[in-house]
């Protein structure tokens, strides 16, 4: 849809929620007494299209056993104003004080602003409900170039197998470092492809995810041929940003560890005063650095899910997404760190069986008198990319229904996707 005011409709544009403005009148926060109109005084900038709440007519407190919505009056008082909110007009989902929300879950999570809990349980709750989505779709496409990076990184350098039995046959320092410095040369060439696919992988199975994840916030659950033909008109983009995304990561990178390059300098020229300022530099960039990582990523946290809800170009789901997030920075930087920190408890006991299957083929290979060090590198870097495909669902999740809460809090989203579920 083009604006908040129009329904989310079923179809091909039935996740292009908008992009609204913040309401003036308090709504979408689900606070004490936000959703009640004590003046009888029409409301501005309602999201549900302008539409006036009357003030019914002022009636006599009811005591705490014979509220007519079942929610008892705790003070035994008439609410503040003289709108009694649900006795003239009744409303189903809040009381008559308009102190107690009665929670609508049409889907995976409630349609108020969430919590930390309920953001992590709708995100496990869209993988356990659409699991031929989140795991078979997604971790196929990512199986399939998790081989072509191994063959890949296997076959690029066959090189690499005879300068590590080299480096295995040596005792002189000189030769041993010479060679070394080949193997982790060769090493960092080799990851270049794999990079390029692990991007393309990353692009194409986050839209998939995150368009799976939209409509099961109203209950809806879409097929895996569904899924397919609505995140294929974002693809470009999406794999496009993945892209960008990384350079700017490794612009980041750079500029850290850019005061090593006075390393060189200092060494050859025995000035160990520029080696220590260049190790102490360093130290600053890189605490600089980690900081701008952070800040950017925040800001550009919903990318996605702008370019998939919103049907967003990239330039403006860019801008989109570094509005959004503004004002928010530490409570999306700390749920988001959480996530990471799940995901590092997960993936060391999938390293472990990685290490696991390297280890056997290297002992394998050995036995036959000879070590195949491509081959070694081909099967890690194919199983490293396996893993981080399991990774796609969950923390496409974490990204999608954040965004969802955050447009919840700011721009009243949850009056139009309340609307959207009484429509089934």
């Amino acid at each position: 849809m083009s604006d908040s005011n129009e329904s989310l409709t079923s179809g091909s544009s039935a996740w292009n929620w908008g992009n609204s403005e913040a309401p003036t009148g308090g709504y979408g926060q689900f606070n004490t007494g936000s959703w009640q109109n004590p003046a009888g005084t029409p409301q501005t900038g309602d999201p549900a299209g302008g539409a006036t709440f009357p003030s019914p007519a002022p009636v006599p407190p009811q005591p705490a056993s014979a509220s007519p919505t079942g929610y008892p009056n705790p003070n035994g008082a008439p609410q503040p104003g003289g709108a009694q909110f649900g006795a003239a007009q009744p409303n189903p989902y809040f009381d008559q004080y308009a102190l107690n929300f009665q929670q609508v879950q049409p889907g995976i999570i409630p349609l108020r602003p969430l919590n930390l809990g309920e953001i992590f349980n709708g995100t496990f709750s869209a993988m356990r409900q659409a699991p031929a989505v989140m795991f078979g779709l997604i971790l196929s496409i990512w199986a399939v170039f998790a081989v072509f990076s191994g063959i890949l990184t296997a076959l690029a350098f066959p090189d690499l197998t005879v300068t590590e039995q080299q480096l295995n046959n040596t005792t002189d320092g000189t030769v041993f470092l010479k060679l070394f410095s080949e193997i982790m040369q060769g090493s960092i060439i080799s990851m270049i492809p794999s990079a390029f696919i692990q991007l393309i992988a990353s692009g194409v199975t986050t839209g998939i995810a995150v368009t799976a994840i939209a409509p099961m916030v109203l209950g809806r659950r879409l097929s895996v041929t569904e899924t397919w033909q609505e995140t294929k008109p974002h693809l470009p983009l999406m794999i496009g940003y993945a892209f960008l995304y990384s350079f700017i990561s490794l612009a980041i990178y750079a500029f850290a560890f850019s005061p090593l390059l006075m390393l060189i300098p200092g060494v050859t020229n025995e000035d160990f005063g520029m080696v220590f300022a260049s190790m102490g530099l360093t130290l600053l960039t890189m605490f600089g650095a980690l900081f701008i990582w952070a800040f950017i990523y925040v800001r550009l946290l919903f990318v996605y899910p702008a370019m998939v809800m919103e049907n967003l170009g990239l330039k403006k789901a860019m801008a989109r997404s570094w509005k959004l997030a503004k004002g928010s920075f530490w409570r999306l930087f700390g749920i988001m760190l959480l996530a990471l920190v799940l995901q590092n408890v997960i993936l060391t006991g999938l390293s472990f069986v990685v290490q696991l299957i390297t280890g056997g083929v290297t002992a394998a290979t050995l036995a036959t008198g000879t070590s195949n060090y491509g081959l070694i590198m081909g099967i890690t870097m194919a199983l490293s990319s396996l893993i981080a495909g399991v990774f796609i669902p969950f923390f496409s999740g974490i990204q999608s229904l954040l965004y969802i809460d955050v447009r919840m809090r700011r721009e009243g989203l949850a009056l139009s996707l309340l609307r959207a579920a009484q429509q089934d």
